[in-house]
């Protein structure tokens, strides 16, 4: 819907056509809704992603990149909130990483740090500036 909007205002624009002929209609008009997909990797895949990500010959992405995708793998935490996690975050020597909940408050999530997640996150650190 959007890009045939634009089409339109595109040739309206440059006087090819007098009017937008659906300019006017919404999502609701044409009952066009966007599917919620629900994907999920079955546990085999998830093997091989991890097979893939310590092949630096099938795997390009830098040393962060690799590390936030284990960690992805390791914890089910959002995306968001492993791209978003800050060093303050981790307690690496208790195994802990406190995610602040979103709510303005002082809460937390707290999620055990296994030994893999541990692993990960003390070979990146030295790499972002951390000890």
């Amino acid at each position: 819907m959007t890009h045939a909007k634009r089409l339109w205002r595109f040739a309206k624009a440059r006087e090819w056509v007098a009017a937008s002929c659906i300019e006017i209609l919404t999502r609701r008009d044409i009952d066009a809704r966007p599917v919620k997909r629900d994907v999920a990797l079955r546990l085999d895949e998830l093997v091989q992603v991890w097979k893939v990500l310590g092949d630096t010959a099938r795997c390009r992405a830098d040393a962060v990149t690799v590390a936030a995708l284990r960690i992805l793998i390791l914890t089910g935490q959002r995306e968001r909130e492993v791209t978003d996690a800050e060093w303050t975050e981790f307690d690496l020597d208790a195994g802990v990483w406190k995610i602040p909940v979103s709510t303005g408050s002082d809460c937390v999530d707290q999620v055990m740090v296994g030994s893999l997640s541990w692993r990960s996150l003390h070979y990146v650190a030295p790499q972002s500036g951390q000890k």
